[in-house]
């Protein structure tokens, strides 16, 4: 027996036999019937779309109860009650009794709905409600335990959802309908009642039930979807669906709805900026009946709709009458972007397609025409009322016998191709033609854009990772296809890879596209010596050798400072190097050169100072600053902090020997000096080789002549050379002044002697 027959349009009777009492009959029904009972209050119906106006303050009313849990009694009770000699039989949908020791009679029986699930689990698994007996039975659950259903979820049904309407809006929930509204929604009909391996196929009927989802006034949030769902004969003005929704998409997937009339809408959808979709075989039909249903109707202010069939199994719209003016359309939509396809609207007294707010609209072989009774539309079959810009797509498709044209527009432009069937004489001929414009001509092929993204170096590389895409879009005719266009991700580095992307429109026109991505992600490596260690007496020329290799740039190279070359001072100097590359990477790095001082400290024999004159170079001494007969020790010292001075002293700075004459209790601070740490520029003709920056101190204040019978010889050593190539200045007041050489034995230093000033002195080479 097919697997349709287990639950989808079933209708379950337990016929109880009873043998007394005038052999009387009894039922016992399945879950999804409902016994036979007194008639109910009439209920007032209300149409969805139109929201109520507002009401004047009611009279003092009871406060409505709080609604009840109802549990159905179970199958097994009923059977427990029923009188002995009972003979209990079960009919599948067909009305044909089924073996009661069969599974099929076992999955009749435990056919329940609805079920509410979270979104993703199926019908018994984890987090899912009990089943309910009726759809008012679950809304109830709803209000009760609203906790539950604070999250994305399914309903499911089965083949008959049960009494009640399904009605998901601020008037129903109440209160708790702001906190359900944020939630995803599907409605799953089609469900067979099994909870160890559901099957989800064929359709739940609601009959003349209509559904309702949020307001105008007060949308739904979340997404909605209706899959497998089939309404027949909704009439009295009602919709057979109505969704409102702020923010969430709405999808219809396999949605019938049949013998709508009443003059409400087999559908009313509306969204503040979700999209509508509507797919997979779903028919909206009216009855044929005087006063029938009007037609489909979609909103989307900011989204977009997509009403999209198969080939030989189109969506459509169909018989959509009104009893008098105005006339009713097929389908009735606005958005910014409508695209149909697949789609017929025949039989409809009004257009068969309406569209307005569009700016573009895409028909892929749509028809609207003649049906099956050779029946096209009132109007026209496809009305576009555009924004002033609108571009409207035909790509192949039928439009005939309808009263005015096969496509209509107004405030837009028109683009046909794939030869749509539109005649223009005979029984199915457009009766004022097939378009009420020429169309447009696309002469330009599709626009391709390559999209980079990735870290951008120098010279067109990029330094990390690049992602590509495509922009392939064609204003006129669309796209027909495309080649090559999907995403792309590179991650290696590439000194040039080439990326393709053509397309062709719907007129036959083709354009290429490339990108060429260049990554480099590995900056230069370096080459370094390893810590230089030279012997000198003083500052010294050094060379080195730094390199610089990359995996593209071949040109790659190391820049130091101090360069190889340079004069080093005696210590340890720190070199710095950087490299980078034509993309932009750069590495830095770094070693040092320590220059030893080789000399051997010996005592110097202070010089006899001049008999005339008292200048920076040369001093008149009398007999009481005469030099001391012994020469005092020489102490080395690195400079930067004060030193005190016995009456002689005799001290060694970098590299420098300097002999203190007659400085009894008198203090002294040494510090190097730098090209850098000059206070002026050198003469011309001079170049700098070392200095010394010289203070004496009297009770830790610095004093600037040295006091009468004092003296401070300096002996700068001289690396390679003569005398005469080196020469001593002094800055004085703003200007360097040249301090004339003081005659000494020692060939290898050039000695001067101050007995008037303290201050930056520096040896230079003329």
């Amino acid at each position: 027996m097919p697997a349709k027959k287990h639950h989808w349009l079933l209708k379950i009777f337990l016929i109880i036999v009873v043998c007394a009492n005038f052999l009387g009959v009894r039922s016992a029904h399945a879950d999804g019937e409902t016994p036979t009972e007194p008639p109910a209050p009439t209920q007032i119906a209300t149409e969805p779309p139109t929201e109520p106006p507002a009401e004047s303050t009611p009279e003092p009313v009871e406060a409505t109860p709080e609604p009840v849990e109802v549990t159905a009694t179970p199958l097994a009770e009923l059977l427990v009650e029923a009188p002995e000699n009972t003979e209990v039989i079960v009919l599948d949908e067909n009305g044909d009794s089924v073996p009661l020791a069969s599974q099929e009679a076992t999955d009749i029986t435990e056919a329940t709905d609805p079920m509410w699930c979270p979104e993703g689990v199926l019908p018994g698994g984890s987090g899912c409600t009990t089943n309910f007996a009726s759809v008012t039975d679950l809304i109830n659950d709803m209000l009760i335990n609203t906790a539950t259903y604070t999250q994305n979820g399914v309903i499911y049904f089965t083949a008959n959802p049960g009494s009640g309407i399904l009605d998901l809006s601020p008037t129903t929930l109440t209160s708790d309908y702001d906190t359900l509204k944020n939630y995803n929604l599907t409605l799953q009909g089609g469900w067979d009642g099994t909870t160890g391996s559901p099957s989800l196929s064929g359709q739940t009927n609601f009959g003349t039930n209509p559904i309702t989802v949020g307001s105008s006034a007060n949308p739904w949030v979340g997404n909605i979807s209706l899959i497998n769902i089939r309404f027949s004969g909704v009439s009295s003005g009602d919709n057979a669906i109505t969704v409102y929704t702020d923010t969430g998409d709405i999808t219809l997937n396999n949605v019938d709805v049949q013998s709508q009339s009443g003059g409400g809408n087999a559908a009313m959808l509306d969204t503040n900026s979700g999209h509508i979709l509507v797919e997979n075989g779903s028919t909206f039909q009216s009855a044929i009946v005087v006063n029938r249903g009007n037609g489909f109707r979609a909103n989307s202010d900011t989204g977009s709709i997509t009403i999209s069939g198969a080939s030989g199994a189109n969506i459509t719209f169909n018989n959509f009458r009104a009893p008098g003016a105005p006339f009713y359309n097929g389908a009735t939509l606005s958005a910014p972007t409508v695209s149909l396809s697949y789609v017929t609207a025949s039989g409809n007294d009004g257009n068969g397609f309406f569209i307005s707010g569009a700016s573009m609209v895409t028909l892929n072989n749509v028809t609207s025409g003649p049906d099956v009774d050779t029946q096209g539309n009132g109007r026209s079959g496809v009305l576009i009322n555009g924004t002033g810009s609108t571009i409207a797509q035909v790509i192949g498709g039928t439009f005939a016998d309808n009263g005015r044209y096969g496509i209509e527009i107004s405030g837009g432009s028109l683009f046909v191709y794939g030869s749509p069937t539109c005649p223009t004489a005979g029984a199915t001929a457009n009766s004022l033609g097939c378009y009420n414009v020429t169309p447009s001509i696309d002469s330009t092929g599709p626009v391709i854009t390559p999209n980079v993204s990735g870290t951008a170096g120098s010279n067109g590389w990029y330094t990390s990772d690049v992602s590509v895409s495509w922009s392939v879009t064609d204003a006129e005719s669309g796209i027909l296809s495309s080649t090559g266009c999907t995403a792309t991700d590179l991650t290696s580095d590439t000194n040039g890879t080439t990326l393709f992307c053509s397309a062709t429109n719907h007129a036959g026109l083709s354009n290429p596209a490339s990108v060429t991505i260049k990554i480099d992600k590995a900056a230069p490596a370096l080459s370094l010596p390893s810590d230089i260690t030279v012997q000198a007496s003083g500052p010294t020329v050094v060379n080195y050798s730094a390199s610089a290799t990359d995996n593209f740039d071949p040109s790659a190279s190391a820049t130091c400072s101090p360069s190889s070359g340079s004069t080093f001072a005696l210590g340890t100097t720190t070199v710095n190097c950087l490299t980078g590359d034509a993309a932009g990477n750069t590495a830095s790095g770094s070693f040092q050169v320590t220059v030893a001082d080789t000399t051997v400290i010996v005592t110097p024999t202070p010089p006899t100072p001049p008999s005339t004159g008292s200048t920076s170079g040369t001093s008149t001494s009398d007999s009481s600053n005469s030099q001391p007969n012994a020469s005092p020790p020489i102490i080395p010292v690195t400079g930067g902090k004060v030193i005190d001075l016995d009456c002689n002293s005799a001290l060694q700075a970098f590299g420098i020997k300097l002999s203190f004459m007659n400085l009894c209790d008198y203090q002294t601070t040494l510090d190097s000096i730098g090209l850098s740490d000059l206070p002026g520029a050198l003469p011309d003709g001079y170049s700098f080789v070392m200095g010394l920056n010289l203070s004496i101190l009297s009770e830790n204040q610095a004093i600037e002549e040295l006091p009468n019978g004092t003296s401070i010889q300096l002996d700068f050593p001289m690396s390679g050379g003569s005398k005469d190539e080196f020469a001593v200045l002094y800055w004085n007041d703003g200007e360097w002044v040249e301090v004339p050489q003081q005659v000494s034995d020692d060939q290898g230093f050039y000695q001067v002697l101050t007995t008037d000033n303290t201050g930056i002195f520096v040896l230079v080479k003329k």
